[in-house]
C-alpha cells in the first residue's frame, strides 16, 4: 500500500521520459532490494548531488506539481 502511494506520487514529480525509473523503484520494492546509502554523504557529495539536479531540465508536468504541493489552491 505505501509503496503504491509513494509510486503515485514519484509519477507527479519525474517526468514521463524516465519512466524506467519507475520501473526500478518499482522492482525494488518488489524484489525488496532497495537499499540505504552506507553512509551519510559528505556536504562536497551533498552540493554535487544537488548542482547535478539543478543542471537538469524540469518539465511543465513537473514544475505545476511542484508549485501545487508548495502553493496550495485555495
Amino acid at each position: 500500500m505505501l509503496q503504491t502511494i509513494f509510486i503515485q506520487r514519484a509519477r507527479k514529480l519525474i517526468p514521463t521520459s524516465q519512466e524506467n525509473r519507475y520501473t526500478e523503484i518499482e522492482e525494488g520494492f518488489v524484489n525488496n532490494s532497495l537499499t540505504h546509502p552506507i553512509g551519510p554523504m559528505s556536504d562536497g557529495e551533498l552540493a554535487k548531488a544537488i548542482a547535478e539536479f539543478v543542471k537538469k531540465p524540469k518539465s511543465q508536468a513537473s514544475l505545476d506539481a511542484l508549485n501545487d504541493t508548495f502553493n496550495p489552491k485555495s
